[in-house]
């Protein structure tokens, strides 16, 4: 692109400095070669930048022809710790506010430097949108996380299990009708830049068999180099082999980056005694810091949550003392948290004033100590700066990774460490026996008992070890192919997990969330039932499978409710003897087993049940309410009234509501003249509670953000689902979104921006057309899909669905797509119409597509496979359901008129084998791509998000 603004220009108007000689010359490889395999770079030397040259790279060539161009439109940046995304993705929220609004930046030249390279990154997409769309997924998919289109420059920052779980067609926290068009922004069109991949191995492992097990090409679907994921391993501590991209003579000529290489980090190896580790750690943290005139930052390292938890409790002790001799605010930071709770440790420690981030402002003065004690979840990537650490004996690369966090920057001269072993310790858990090799290095260079572990001697004085993965799964081609059956999961099938994460016994774990409200069980048996809403990654928290059996054990609990592998239904009453590695275990709320930093087996303190904050609503029982609400009248005239609105009677025309009106008066103040017939009591009685709740106190268990954001999203209607308590109505966060409590968006659509049929399908088919082009799909490709787009609710044609979606609906109207009644109707208006329960109109789609005639050379496999499979249905069956009302379904199309059966009771068993030849053309991923272009373009024209 002329005169485009080169990576130093752009660097410098973003950031307002100069970027390292290593950036400037990455960023010209990356350009001229493409990524290289692996970036070897020394901790806090600016690796997050990567991203900043992945932006950029795709923004220079905008304006090549989309078939020409050569990087990827989405950037995946994937590490496997929770902290380090959060911190990269408010890297990313930077850049793309900057892109949206370039005005912020005062400087003219630097303005038009952004804005040359956002404007360049929309010009990219196929329809009008963001210059970038960022989002993270480091626990459970949320609304808007996925971008809106396949040609949508986007910046996606995930865990490994999140992508992952993606890139094998078995997404977390999505619907399972939506894993196909994850698969294909995960697997398509996607640099994937693994941070610290030592700790990924077996998911950089995947590439290779990952391509030699695909059915088809997906070069046959976009130009070779973009046609799959190209993944690209980070690392602080590389094994410097030839080929890897590291730091060169330049780059160590740099004064800043000599400053930080050679930041001080003297340490002092200690010796506890056998069984007092974790009483050596605590008094070497208190006898550091009652050595210190100003208060400190001080980080102490755990090899596993358990001992962490320990340490933590007796520095607690020891921080109440009444001497008062150790003033320090606490933290605890495990991998045994919900996102909820582990938000707002992280945040703290990312404060300039109360926390610890990398160049903070070290002359203001803190008027107390900083102690946070973490596991491995802080000790990769973190941008935070530490003046003391205390670490017990580790691995070589968890060594060099935790003295990461110590003087970073290289910008005090009075930092200290500390390294702890037990004596006579063999054991190490996770580590084996490394550690007591790294211990004997460290003593070998040790002067005046001082080692320096400074990032330039550190990995002179250890020798790090070869990675070699833990044990995995054995990548078949049969196990792919079984994952590509989205639409029915053959049973038994071959977990995801075990192909990019380890198989270990050690970590066989059980998720756990806890609940306020579930249908009840009446008869005491094993029953099955729906939990709503669907559970969420983000409020759950693995723990391994015997320590949950054991803590349960210990309280007396021997049974839980257990979800099924639909992820929707609940068995209950199942023995904890029968838990299995993987389930999600639900918990009634006031359990305990958590406090504010984590799983706590001691802990009997209520938990707050984050679903209450979600759609579809707050559960009308007065346990629900106990959770929001602190004690008192305003909660006692919440129960009073709950109690009428909990369940939802089916009254007769003659139901005499003064049996009860004088009732409802007396309980909630509410004159009984108001209460003329049952809808205007529930309507008042509604009122009333939602007027209580917006003058109410909130109970300690929720904060002031989130009990404010909840009261401007409740919806003040009451909704009754079938099995269980009425609810009153949370919306959704954002505008314009579906939240579906099992599979997505279901056969009714939410309103379009035109409800006719015939002009729906014309704005899908040229959004979908767009979004081809965008990406550089060939010209025949881009026909198949246009004309997938613009036929796929052609069923909708169907009378009885016409009258679903308006009961008025009557021959010679408008046909129309989409339905305006509310969600709560569905059911009664498709029961009244005839439509029969889970036919789908796709099939019907799929029908007329193959009677009207279509270009000869057109593939028609691939035609009416992207009409069957518009909703993630026909992978690799749709299946028929009983139809007790079937007639027939005529279209006029182009002069043309058109009539096929419209029996739901017929499958079409041509659909597998035209599936899997579909494959055999285009590749798992390069045909879900087809149908991502084809269902994102159809989901925008409805202007709905779908999870």
């Amino acid at each position: 692109m002329n005169n485009f603004p080169t990576f130093s220009e752009f660097y410098q108007a973003v950031y307002s400095r100069d970027p390292f000689p290593w950036q400037c010359r990455l960023a010209k490889e990356v350009v001229a070669n493409g990524w290289p395999e692996e970036i070897a770079i020394e901790t806090g030397l600016g690796k997050t930048s990567c991203i900043d040259i992945a932006v950029w790279s795709m923004a220079q060539e905008a304006d090549r022809p989309p078939a020409e161009r050569k990087m990827p439109t989405r950037i995946w940046y994937v590490v496997n710790r929770r902290l380090l995304i959060d911190v990269a993705h408010d890297h990313g929220t930077y850049l793309a506010e900057l892109f949206k609004h370039p005005e912020k930046i005062g400087d003219e030249k630097k303005r038009n430097t952004v804005d040359r390279v956002g404007t360049a990154l929309k010009e990219r997409g196929g329809i009008a949108g963001d210059s970038l769309h960022v989002t993270r997924l480091r626990g459970g998919a949320e609304l808007g996380s996925r971008p809106s289109n396949p040609s949508q420059p986007a910046l996606i920052f995930a865990t490994v299990p999140m992508f992952g779980s993606r890139w094998l067609f078995r997404g977390f926290g999505t619907s399972r009708l939506m894993r196909p068009v994850d698969a294909a922004l995960a697997g398509t069109d996607s640099v994937i830049l693994l941070d610290e991949a030592h700790l990924s191995q077996n998911l950089l492992k995947l590439v290779k068999p990952l391509a030699e097990c695909d059915a088809g090409k997906p070069s046959n679907v976009l130009p070779e180099c973009r046609s799959r994921s190209t993944v690209v391993s980070l690392t602080a501590t590389g094994n410097q082999d030839k080929g890897v991209f590291q730091l060169d003579e330049k780059d160590r000529n740099n004064t800043l980056i000599q400053q930080r290489i050679s930041a001080k980090k003297p340490t002092r190896l200690v010796l506890a005694q056998k069984n007092k580790l974790e009483l050596k750690m605590v008094e070497e943290v208190v006898n550091t810091l009652n050595e210190i005139v100003s208060p400190s930052t001080v980080v102490v390292f755990a090899n596993n949550p358990i001992r962490a938890r320990k340490v933590f409790s007796m520095l607690e002790k020891e921080v109440s003392k009444k001497s008062g001799a150790l003033l320090a605010d606490l933290k605890l930071l495990t991998g045994r948290i919900r996102e909820r709770e582990a938000i707002a440790i992280r945040s703290d420690l990312l404060d300039g004033d109360k926390g610890a981030p990398a160049g903070r402002d070290r002359a203001k003065d803190r008027e107390r100590h900083l102690i946070v004690v973490a596991t491995q979840t802080l000790e990769v990537g973190a941008d935070l700066d530490f003046d003391i650490l205390v670490t017990e004996a580790c691995g070589a690369r968890a060594l060099v990774q935790r003295f990461g966090r110590l003087n970073r920057l290289g910008d005090i001269d009075n930092a200290q460490g500390v390294v702890v072993m037990e004596d006579g310790q063999k054991d190490f858990g996770i580590y084996g026996e490394e550690p007591l090799a790294v211990w004997d290095m460290l003593r070998k260079n040790l002067e005046n008992n001082i080692v320096d572990l400074s990032p330039s001697k550190i990995t002179e004085i250890i020798t790090l070890p070869q990675d070699d993965s833990s044990r995995a799964g054995e990548l078949l081609p049969a196990h792919l192919w079984e994952w590509a059956k989205t639409t029915t999961p053959p049973p038994g099938e071959a977990p995801p997990e075990i192909f990019y994460d380890a198989i270990d016994p050690k970590d066989i774990s059980v998720s756990v969330i806890w609940r306020t409200y579930m249908p009840e069980n009446t008869d005491g048996e094993n029953v099955q039932f729906e939990l709503n809403p669907v559970p969420n990654a983000d409020e759950a928290v693995d723990i391994p499978i015997y320590e949950v059996k054991e803590a349960f054990k210990q309280r007396g609990r021997n049974t839980v409710a257990r979800l099924k592998h639909d992820r929707v239904s609940i068995e209950s009453e199942v023995g904890i003897n029968k838990l299995r590695p993987g389930d999600i275990v639900i918990l009634p709320s006031d359990a305990g087993f958590y406090d504010e930093y984590g799983w706590n087996d001691a802990s009997e303190n209520n938990v707050f049940d984050l679903s209450l904050l979600r759609p579809p609503g707050i559960p009308l029982t007065p346990e629900s309410f106990a959770q929001l609400l602190k004690p008192g009248d305003e909660l006692n005239e919440i129960n009073s009234i709950i109690k009428y609105l909990a369940d939802d009677p089916v009254v007769d025309d003659d139901f005499d509501t003064s049996l009860i009106s004088s009732e409802i008066a007396m309980a909630t103040g509410i004159p009984q003249e108001e209460i003329l017939d049952w809808a205007t009591a529930r309507a008042s009685l509604t009122n009333r509670l939602c007027n209580i709740l917006g003058q109410a106190e909130h109970s300690d268990l929720i904060s002031d953000e989130e009990w404010s954001d909840l009261l401007k999203r409740i919806d003040c209607r009451i909704i009754t689902a079938s099995d269980e308590v009425g609810r009153l109505v949370v919306k959704s966060p954002k505008k314009q979104t579906v939240n579906v409590r099992s599979d997505v968006f279901d056969e009714l659509s939410i309103t379009a921006k035109s409800p006719l049929l015939f002009d729906h399908l014309k704005t899908v088919g040229e959004l979908a057309e767009k979004i081809a082009r965008a990406i550089g799909l060939p010209e025949d490709l881009v026909s198949v899909v246009r004309k997938a787009a613009e036929s796929h609710d052609l069923g909708k044609s169907d009378n009885r669905f016409q009258w679903w979606l308006d009961p008025d609906f009557t021959e010679g109207k408008p046909l129309m797509a989409k339905s305006n009644n509310p969600r709560e109707q569905w059911e009664q208006l498709r029961i009244k119409s005839g439509w029969p329960q889970g036919g789908r109109h796709e099939e019907l789609s799929r029908r007329l597509v193959a009677a009207l005639s279509a270009p000869k050379d057109m593939d028609l496999d691939l035609l009416e496979h992207l009409v069957v499979s518009h909703h993630g249905y026909g992978r690799p069956l749709l299946l028929g359901v009983e139809d007790n009302f079937p007639g027939d379904v005529q279209v006029h199309i182009d002069d043309v008129d058109e009539t096929v059966s419209g029996d739901l009771s017929c499958t079409d068993w041509e659909q597998p084998a035209r599936f899997r030849r579909c494959c055999e053309r285009y590749g798992y991923w390069g045909l879900a791509l087809l149908e991502a272009i084809v269902r994102q373009a159809d989901h925008v024209a409805s202007s709905v998000v779908v999870v």
